[in-house]
């Protein structure tokens, strides 16, 4: 512990010195961190090196344990914000009862016996001698009945035209072309969205080049049925629709597994129904 710049190894040599307040001290010894030798090292070999390349490893990492254990000279870090009033610190030690605590911000008797302070749960802190508890409890998380597990795109698939195709992946965009700028001069609020266009259900499936049957769907512009099925456990999400490939020329590149990516636009054939369909089925029991 310190007073400014004078270090005691004891409270007692500071007691008798007459100093009030000290703060305590963290004594370090020199070392050696063979890690970050054997890493300088290795960032200057090749790309791929690593401590395996080197030899004699074994031993260096003995050496330096064994200088580290063997240093003495002492380094002492002083926490200059946590204070100790010595005198109570002595009696604590002396197993007096310390005096009560004049308000002081700063003031705490630390010594040999341990002094411990209980603000609430859950939470704990420990310094020189001293234990103190604070924190609030945690609440047990509580979770409302019905909530469906999340799907997980293994259990699950795509089918086109009745067929289940191996797809990357899927996105459906619904554009309700609804006007939703309807502001007015006098007017504080946006005015009811009033539908301006048609709907558009758009899409696209990324795919792996297997053989032609997607890519001819496009060229010929034919429409057929998709089926998106996604579960977890009982519960099912099923989204139908009747596409056709349509959009710009799908993209595909050499070199490597060629992927096919395939824009769709929803037609109705008969219902609103038939265009886009999506049915939920969970243990929900709750509208």
């Amino acid at each position: 512990m310190f007073d400014c710049d004078i270090y005691y190894s004891d409270l007692e040599q500071a007691y008798e010195d007459g100093i009030e307040w000290v703060s305590p001290c963290e004594i370090t010894y020199p070392r050696i961190d063979p890690d970050d030798i054997f890493d300088n090292l290795v960032s200057n070999m090749h790309e791929d090196a690593s401590e395996d390349d080197l030899a004699g490893v074994q031993e260096f990492r003995a050496a330096v344990e064994a200088f580290n254990k063997a240093q003495t000279a002492q380094t002492w870090w002083g926490y200059s914000k946590r204070k100790i009033n010595v005198a109570k610190a002595m009696e604590a030690r002396q197993g007096q009862d310390p005096q009560g605590l004049d308000g002081d911000s700063h003031d705490s008797a630390l010594g040999t016996s341990p002094t411990t302070a209980t603000m609430s749960a859950n939470a704990s802190a420990t310094g020189s001698g001293v234990t103190v508890t604070m924190g609030v409890a945690l609440a047990t998380p509580t979770y409302a009945v019905g909530l469906g597990v999340p799907f997980n795109f293994a259990q699950g698939f795509v089918a086109v035209g009745g067929s289940q195709v191996k797809v990357k992946a899927c996105t459906i965009d619904i554009d309700l072309g609804l006007a939703d700028d309807r502001r007015f001069v006098g007017q504080p609020t946006v005015s009811e969205q009033l539908e301006k266009q048609l709907r558009e259900v758009t899409g696209t499936l990324d795919l792996e080049w297997v053989n032609r049957t997607q890519y001819d769907r496009f060229c010929k512009a034919s429409e057929s049925s998709l089926w998106l099925s996604l579960s977890a456990g009982s519960d099912t999400c099923n989204i139908t629709s009747n596409v056709r490939f349509d959009g710009e020329t799908p993209q595909m590149s050499g070199g490597d597994i060629v992927q096919q990516s395939v824009p769709f636009k929803a037609i109705q054939s008969s219902t609103a129904a038939s265009a886009l369909q999506a049915v939920l089925v969970n243990s929900d029991t709750v509208a």
